[in-house]
């Protein structure tokens, strides 16, 4: 299910380009996501919200797409309050 929702979020991280599916996360972009995820195990939580997305009753408005590194800068700039300071470029290594 993660592949699918991924895919119609758009397939790849709106600031770096990353489409490495495996790397990719959902991100809250605008914070939140402690309050959507009471209760349960991780694991149960982040399979609720898939299913939600895909049957359509949760929007993924408030949802963004990014790789571990730029969830790193996305928390380093809003949580650590260091806006501005950072750059993420992605570049797909030759096979």
């Amino acid at each position: 299910m993660r592949p699918r929702v991924i895919a119609k979020m758009g397939g790849k991280r709106v600031n770096c380009g990353c489409t490495i599916t495996d790397a990719l996360k959902m991100n809250h972009s605008n914070g939140g996501g402690r309050k959507e995820y009471h209760g349960g195990s991780a694991s149960d939580r982040r399979k609720d919200m898939l299913f939600a997305i895909m049957n359509g009753t949760r929007s993924t408005d408030d949802l963004e797409l990014g790789c571990r590194v730029c969830n790193a800068l996305h928390y380093t700039e809003t949580v650590r309050k260091l806006p501005g300071k950072w750059t993420v470029m992605w570049t797909p290594l030759p096979c």
